[in-house]
């Protein structure tokens, strides 16, 4: 995940499910009613059914609308 610094931002998520991929895991969870991945190095521990705060960048986000179309 992004480290906290002065250019992110943090909403808080909690994570239900780890999709692993190789070096890299996708995790899966809700924001409010929003459905959330994120894209983590295989070897970060991931508290799952707990809300935490997570910190990204939304220059660096890809957003999609209803559609599936990327904002």
């Amino acid at each position: 995940m992004v480290e906290r610094n002065e250019f992110s931002s943090s909403l808080p998520a909690m994570f239900t499910i780890v999709e692993p991929m190789g070096s890299d895991n996708l995790i899966w969870g809700q924001v409010g009613s929003e459905t959330l991945s994120v894209r983590i190095d295989a070897d970060e521990d991931v508290a799952l059914d707990s809300e935490q705060p997570v910190y990204f960048q939304p220059a660096l986000a890809s957003l999609f609308g209803e559609d599936g179309q990327r904002l």
